[in-house]
C-alpha cells in the first residue's frame, strides 16, 4: 500500500467513527520506519556537536569566549592592572635656592631627578661649584653613574674639557681621565647630547663668541674613550651659553 493511500484510508476512517479500530492502527505502521530514522539521524548530529566540541579540548586549544574573559577580567590584582599615567604638567616643590643653565637628570636606579650643575644667576662670579655642560645616566661595571663632560665659567670666553661622574647612591663624585676631544680649541662647549645603548653622545657644539659645530661623539664608560663619528649634524648646531 502507498503513503497516500494509507494517508487517504487514515483520513476517512478518523472521519467515520464506526470504522473498525484494527484497520486504524494498520495504516499508521508504515509511520514507525520514519520516526525511527528520525531519532536515529537526531542522535547521530547530537554525538557530532558533542565531539566537535571535544576536540580544543583534547588538543589543548580551548580559549574562553570574550564573555568569559569579561567575567574573568574582575578576579585579576589591582597589582596586574597596567598603571596609568595621566598626561600634563603640575607644580612641584621649590629647589632650595635659584638656579640656572643647569642639567636635569633622571636617575632610574631610586627614581630621583637631579639638577646638576649650574648658576644661581647669569653673571661672573655665580658659578656653583660644578657647571657641567652635557650629562648622562651611564653603567660602569653594573653601577650607574651620572657621567658630565665639559662647562664654562660665567662670563668667560674659554671652556673646560674636563670630565666628571656623580654617584647618586654614594653621594661622591670623581674625576674621569677622558677629557672631550671636541674642546681641543679650549673655547667649544658640547652642544645637545643623549644617551643610547649605554654610550654618551655629544652632538654638536658651540665655540663661544664664535660659531657652532657639526660634530659628534662618543664616548664608552669602562673604557673612558671618545670616538668622533664619521657623520655630521645637517647643520652646526650648539647651545648658547655665555
Amino acid at each position: 500500500m502507498t503513503p497516500l493511500k494509507s494517508l487517504d484510508i487514515l483520513t476517512r476512517s478518523q472521519q467515520n467513527p464506526g470504522s473498525k479500530p484494527e484497520s486504524h492502527m494498520r495504516e499508521k505502521g508504515p509511520l514507525a520506519p520514519i520516526i525511527r530514522a528520525h531519532l536515529i539521524r537526531g542522535a547521530f548530529c547530537l554525538l557530532l556537536v558533542l565531539a566537535l566540541r571535544a576536540i580544543p579540548f583534547a588538543f589543548g586549544q580551548w580559549r574562553p569566549r570574550p564573555s568569559e574573559d569579561a567575567r574573568i577580567a574582575p578576579r585579576q590584582s589591582a597589582a596586574a592592572q597596567p598603571a596609568v599615567c595621566t598626561e600634563g604638567w603640575s607644580a612641584g616643590p621649590d629647589m632650595p635656592t635659584t638656579g640656572v643653565r643647569m642639567v636635569g637628570v633622571y636617575f632610574p636606579a631610586n627614581g630621583k631627578f637631579y639638577a646638576v650643575g649650574g648658576r644661581s644667576m647669569d653673571g661672573t662670579g655665580n658659578d656653583f661649584a660644578h657647571p657641567f655642560e652635557s650629562c648622562g645616566v651611564l653603567t660602569d661595571s653594573g653601577t650607574p653613574y651620572i657621567y658630565c663632560v665639559g662647562g664654562s665659567a660665567g662670563g668667560q670666553t674659554t671652556a673646560t674639557d674636563r670630565m666628571f661622574r656623580y654617584d647618586p647612591v654614594a653621594d661622591t663624585i670623581e674625576s674621569i681621565a677622558a677629557p672631550w676631544p671636541g674642546d681641543s680649541d679650549g673655547i667649544t662647549l658640547p652642544g645637545g647630547f643623549a644617551v643610547f645603548n649605554n654610550k654618551l653622545y655629544s652632538l654638536g657644539g658651540f665655540r663661544i663668541n664664535t660659531a657652532m659645530t657639526d660634530t659628534i661623539w662618543e664616548f664608552m664608560p669602562g673604557t673612558n674613550t671618545w670616538i668622533q663619528k664619521i657623520a655630521t649634524l645637517p647643520v652646526p648646531r650648539g647651545i648658547y651659553r655665555p
